[in-house]
């Protein structure tokens, strides 16, 4: 239980840590990895629901896909392109996986390998429903005036897989403000 506690601990300094990309594009105080994952977990259970695939296995993978972030940071594309980050994610999959049982430890190391590789229905789901994620926070931080965030869109919307994701673009860039029209004026 010791080694779970720690687990747990190092997964929750993922509530401090900013995502980095977005202080290319001059996000001051950008959301953090923790604020990401949990739009992205249930980013992919609406996709997969859609697309008829395994919701529990795209959340679970959505649910651990940053957690090796703990020990290597955000690496936003630029960082990217100079170092091998499936392999050291692959080597930290492999460390923390040992703080946990046996069991999900092997699930861990099963569900990182099959997202990191890309080919299943549910890492492809998985996958989009982290970037489409992306491409929800770049609208966002648009209408809060953050013009040059407009780039995170386009590439997302080049990568998306399903039809499901990329209808939900769409939709998101037509978009306003969520709340428009919930307001009570009386």
């Amino acid at each position: 239980m010791k080694d779970i506690a720690k687990f747990l601990l190092e997964v929750g300094s993922l509530k401090n840590v900013r995502r980095s990309g977005w202080f290319v594009a001059g996000v001051k105080n950008p959301e953090s990895i923790s604020d990401h994952s949990m739009r992205a977990i249930i980013t992919g259970y609406l996709i997969a629901k859609e697309e008829r695939a395994d919701e529990e296995k795209v959340m679970k993978m959505l649910m651990f896909h940053d957690v090796p972030e703990t020990r290597l940071g955000d690496m936003h594309k630029v960082t990217a392109k100079y170092i091998d980050k499936q392999k050291a994610e692959k080597n930290v999959v492999e460390d923390q996986s040992k703080m946990l049982s046996k069991e999900a430890g092997k699930e861990y190391i099963e569900l990182m390998k099959e997202l990191a590789e890309g080919r299943t229905k549910e890492a492809k789901i998985a996958i989009d429903a982290d970037y489409l994620e992306c491409a929800i926070q770049a609208h966002e931080y648009m209408e809060n005036g953050y013009k040059n965030a407009r780039e995170w869109i386009e590439r997302v919307r080049a990568e998306l897989k399903t039809e499901t994701a990329k209808q939900i673009l769409e939709e998101v860039v037509k978009s306003e403000f969520w709340w428009k029209g919930l307001k009570k004026m009386h």
